[in-house]
């Protein structure tokens, strides 16, 4: 192709270009309306480059770079669309599984078909806190609601929101609201 193009007049090159960039730009536009990860770029600022350059090795020089730029866009969106959807799902996991005592990060990443050690690397970059305390975190608000709206002991709320151990739960929660639950629901009655 390079030959055909070499025998072209400038304008006839330019205008080739300039076709072939408008191609591209409504490819990746249908690209990306289909595609759960959309790219929203617009080349049509290539425009101006491609017509200020004077050789076919200048112009060809552009859309190189053009190529390597959308690729390495289209990785880090990627990648970061990705992980994002990798952590909603895991949040979602937790927020409809924090009943079930064995939920923890060995049981996500299995499910995931994933290693712990990405997950758990990918989750607390982005949440800023580990898995199993945004676990914890989960059970505890739950566990709270129930403490503040039914007349439920102590050891039945502890099994509908996971937990197994009192006195893991009991220091947790006192960490958490700064009392233990039975004071904490003794405290909510007074108010």
């Amino acid at each position: 192709m390079g030959k055909y193009v070499q025998q072209l007049n400038y304008d006839n090159m330019i205008h080739l270009l300039l076709h072939l960039i408008s191609i591209i730009n409504h490819s990746l536009k249908e690209i990306s309306k289909n595609s759960m990860l959309p790219l929203n770029v617009d080349l049509k600022e290539l425009y101006p480059l491609i017509m200020e350059k004077e050789t076919w090795d200048e112009a060809q020089q552009t859309l190189k770079e053009m190529f390597k730029d959308l690729s390495a866009l289209r990785k880090d969106h990627s990648s970061d669309q990705t992980h994002s959807i990798l952590v909603d799902t895991i949040k979602d996991m937790i927020e409809n599984r924090y009943p079930d005592p064995d939920l923890s990060l060995p049981y996500i990443a299995s499910k995931l078909g994933m290693s712990t050690t990405h997950i758990s690397k990918i989750f607390r970059e982005r949440e800023q806190t580990p898995i199993n305390e945004y676990i914890n975190d989960i059970r505890l608000h739950h566990a709270r609601l129930l403490l503040e709206n039914f007349g439920l002991t102590v050891n039945e709320i502890m099994a509908r929101v996971g937990f197994g151990n009192q006195s893991y739960f009991f220091k947790l929660f006192k960490k958490k609201y700064g009392a233990t639950p039975k004071e904490y629901r003794t405290k909510k009655n007074v108010m």
